[in-house]
């Protein structure tokens, strides 16, 4: 795909018929690398939600939803985007390399891109490791407020706790996320060799354009949930129990983003 003003401004528009671009004419090199990430990725989620579901599931089947399970899918849910965010990180790295190349003329190969990542390994682990930790972190309150909420029934302060926590915490952690999703991208054009570093960089990099990443960001997490919804409907009953504790409902979370991890590593 040719490029022929590379740095130019682009418009909300511009950005996906770019990035949807680049995807189709190095499919193969893009898909090689998501193959890479999904693998680590798929063995840590399905070892973790085994393990959590033999703790926190009693029943030897996987039961109807209640509101009780919600702590426990809250859990599931956040631990899904932090694994996957960890195990995606060197292949973020890569994606980044690849487009950079791409960017300047030329024709780069999978795995030339995924060694040039892994020379960068440290900081780009680093740097995932204090932001997600960071979000799990202050996701702790929220669990706790709504389990006692569902656990010791409601009432006027835990249900307020638990509603005002978790407003707080999707909007503190959408600001907070959108602020530092570029670190990867800038560890690995600017080499920048601390965590640290690269978390300022990004910072700095999103003053301006949040709403703009805020909305890109969020149209690449609905076409993923459209697709996943579809195969969901598709394999799946409507339990939430399923799509988060049955291996069919874990393979066809994980399909989608072969397609959405590329996009949002662009």
């Amino acid at each position: 795909m040719p490029i022929d003003e590379p740095f130019e401004y682009l418009t909300f528009g511009g950005t996906f018929g770019r990035s949807f671009g680049l995807l189709i004419d190095r499919f193969d090199l893009f898909m090689a690398v998501s193959l890479v990430v999904m693998i680590p990725f798929a063995v840590l989620y399905l070892t973790t939600v085994i393990f959590l579901a033999s703790i926190l599931i009693r029943e030897e089947e996987i039961p109807d939803f209640h509101p009780t399970h919600i702590p426990a899918l809250i859990l599931i849910f956040a631990l899904q985007i932090i694994l996957f965010d960890f195990a995606s990180v060197i292949g973020q790295g890569a994606i980044t390399q690849a487009v950079s190349q791409i960017y300047i003329g030329q024709r780069p190969e999978w795995l030339q891109c995924i060694k040039k990542a892994w020379k960068r390994k440290w900081p780009l682990v680093g740097s995932s490791l204090l932001v997600h930790g960071s979000l799990f972190l202050a996701l702790v309150p929220v669990l706790i407020f709504v389990s006692l909420a569902l656990l010791f029934g409601p009432n006027a302060f835990t249900t307020t706790m638990a509603v005002l926590s978790s407003i707080a915490y999707v909007a503190g952690g959408s600001y907070a996320y959108i602020g530092l999703v570029l670190t990867s991208p800038a560890i690995m054009v600017e080499g920048f060799a601390s965590p640290i570093k690269g978390i300022k960089r990004s910072w700095e990099l999103a003053i301006g354009s949040r709403c703009y990443l805020f909305c890109t960001l969020f149209c690449l997490w609905f076409l993923n949930q459209l697709i996943a919804r579809l195969l969901h409907n598709m394999f799946l009953s409507g339990d939430v129990m399923d799509i988060f504790f049955s291996l069919v409902g874990i393979i066809v979370s994980i399909l989608p983003l072969f397609i959405s991890f590329p996009l949002h590593a662009m």
